[in-house]
């Protein structure tokens, strides 16, 4: 009897694996999990199609939208990003195709929530994003995104019924980040309508005229200005008329 106690603990060893507070049984082809409280412990279902996901898979499990969702990231990850697969949690049932919850369609990676808001942050092209989301009945809608985090200078991208663009300072925190503003600092400083020297103006500002920087391409600034009875200026300045500080 002792011996067969023993078997069936190895047994049960073999075919249940741990992940957290998680456990995978294979036998019973579900997982073991206590949500809000340790008082709250379920058996869920898990479809069969994603027993090879999950073995090579870190588990956790997050509520979005009210619903709690499987979370899958790999074991072993050559990159820096922590990126997961969504799978929706109905009535104990592991839901066997993958959710995008979105707008963009990006990956869910190194996320954070607050309040109806989520920011997503990875990296690519050698450079760090974050976007910032916010909650829109059964998705995330995308608000924002910050390119390059750790420059001097960070690019944002607002998306609004049209896509604008804004620099801002590279604070740790996203919500922290400030409009860019500079002064001319040169006596004459030509506009541009482009990045480009053959697209030179005869519109110029003068040292010390207040200007918000919007996007840096080539050697250039597209600035925005405000004159003295309130009209909009959107042109491009060559770095060299700006202060360095």
């Amino acid at each position: 009897m002792k011996l067969l106690k023993i078997s069936m603990l190895f047994f049960y060893f073999l075919t249940t694996h741990a992940y957290g507070s998680i456990e995978f049984n294979k036998i019973k082809q579900s997982i073991y999990h206590c949500f809000d409280n340790s008082s709250d412990c379920q058996h869920i279902k898990v479809p069969i199609e994603l027993n090879d996901e999950i073995d090579e898979s870190i588990l956790s499990i997050d509520k979005f939208f009210g619903q709690n969702y499987l979370l899958m990231t790999l074991k072993y990850n050559s990159t820096p990003n922590k990126c997961y697969s969504l799978y929706e949690i109905k009535n104990h049932i592991i839901q066997a195709k993958g959710k995008q919850i979105l707008s963009d369609g990006s990956q869910l990676c190194d996320y954070k929530k607050t309040n109806d808001q989520l920011i997503n942050r990875f990296l690519d092209g050698g450079k760090w994003y974050e976007k910032l989301y916010k909650e829109k009945e059964k998705y995330y809608q995308i608000i924002l995104e910050d390119q390059c985090i750790g420059c001097d200078m960070v690019q944002r991208k607002i998306y609004n019924k049209n896509l604008n663009y804004l620099l801002v300072t590279n604070e740790h925190n996203l919500l922290d980040r400030k409009p860019i503003i500079k002064k001319i600092a040169i006596k004459q400083a030509y506009l541009y309508d482009d990045a480009l020297e053959n697209s030179k103006t005869k519109m110029y500002l003068i040292e010390d005229d207040k200007v918000e920087l919007l996007q840096y391409r080539d050697d250039f600034y597209q600035i925005r200005y405000l004159t003295k009875t309130q009209k909009l200026i959107v042109k491009w300045v060559h770095s060299s008329a700006l202060q360095v500080h």
